[in-house]
């Protein structure tokens, strides 16, 4: 039987809409690529994951805008921009991962891999704090940490008080630098975006 070959929607206006995105910087070398393959060989995930950094370049400068926004593989790099420091055109896959991760956000892709982060966004409106270990959902994080991990986060008050400490974490600040953040934070929409979280943990639900 022969297979239907896949058809590529190919953006011709994808990589003037990342390089227009404030988080890129000037000279960011991304038009420069030579496929040379340093970042690659640089990048940790690449070695544990499919995720390459110069596939993502050689598909950016392609226009492959809806092949990299469905894919699993941008959420694959960790941002420790090995393939910065490696590239001798000064290109940064990093940064352009951000942008990308945000864009298949809003086109509706890749949302299981941030819900859990929705307990981050709240500690840190609510706390000023991004995270602190009673905010760290179990469920989220179970697989990938593992069941030993899991069991002193269930038991972290007692294990606390049996090292003769508080049962709340001593991680607090003042209520003035509090309310500061809380106000820069929902000047800059916090709010809005937890819902969104919400309401797509709710569909998510449903199906």
């Amino acid at each position: 039987m022969i297979k239907k070959p896949t058809t590529l929607r190919y953006d011709r206006q994808f990589l003037k809409e990342l390089l227009s995105d404030v988080r890129v910087p000037e000279d960011i070398g991304l038009k420069k690529c030579i496929q040379c393959g340093n970042c690659s060989s640089a990048c940790p995930a690449a070695r544990y994951t499919p995720y390459r950094p110069r596939k993502l370049i050689h598909d950016i400068l392609t226009g492959q805008k809806d092949k990299i926004l469905k894919s699993e593989d941008i959420w694959y790099c960790f941002s420790c921009f090995s393939c910065n420091l490696r590239c001798p055109r000064g290109n940064n896959p990093g940064i352009l991962i951000h942008i990308l991760r945000d864009l298949a956000r809003m086109a509706g892709y890749g949302w299981k891999k941030v819900l859990p982060f929705k307990n981050y966004l709240v500690s840190l409106r609510d706390t000023g704090l991004g995270l602190t270990p009673l905010s760290t959902p179990i469920e989220a994080f179970e697989d990938e940490l593992g069941a030993d991990w899991a069991q002193i986060r269930r038991n972290l008050p007692e294990i606390l008080k049996m090292l003769g400490m508080s049962s709340v974490p001593p991680r607090e600040l003042p209520q003035e630098a509090r309310d500061q953040i809380k106000k820069i934070l929902e000047l800059a929409n916090i709010n809005e975006e937890i819902e969104k979280f919400t309401k797509m943990e709710e569909k998510i639900e449903e199906n």
